[in-house]
């Protein structure tokens, strides 16, 4: 009976130990939240070209580095300024062909009835995304195979 008592105690004991250490986290670490960090230098991409050198691309402080990385050394092979997100660029982009979409007049890509009026000589003109492609599609499988 008294291994139960002893056993108890130690329960007791180890549950009054943990709740003091939680108790001490939650006030310590009250109203901080959590710790973000800026890293100062990201590694954009890494290419093994041996057992024990390798070619990394890194960017630190607006520049993008090409070092080449030995078991023994780390050399600059090419410096660059970095480059833009694809975001940035296709936004910019957007923009522009905005500007130079309202001096063209606009002409309908399709129209509404048979008419076979030319498709647009846009920057989609021949691609998957051009909706006169799509309409050529369709024609082509409303008539079936060619005999």
């Amino acid at each position: 009976m008294d291994t139960v008592f002893v056993g108890l105690r130690v329960l007791v004991s180890l549950g009054a130990v943990l709740a003091v250490i939680w108790y001490a986290h939650r006030r310590i670490t009250k109203g901080k939240g959590p710790i973000k960090t800026v890293k100062p230098i990201t590694v954009v991409s890494r290419q093994g070209i041996g057992a024990k050198a390798s070619v990394v691309i890194i960017e630190a402080d607006g520049r993008r580095l090409l070092l080449g990385v030995t078991e023994h050394s780390v050399n600059v092979l090419n410096e660059s300024e970095a480059i833009t997100p694809v975001v940035e660029e296709f936004s910019s982009y957007l923009e522009n062909a905005r500007g130079a979409e309202d001096s063209v007049p606009h002409t309908p890509v399709f129209s509404g009835g048979s008419s076979s009026a030319p498709a647009s000589q846009g920057m989609l003109s021949g691609s998957i995304l051009s909706a006169e492609t799509w309409k050529r599609s369709w024609v082509a499988l409303r008539q079936g195979p060619e005999k």
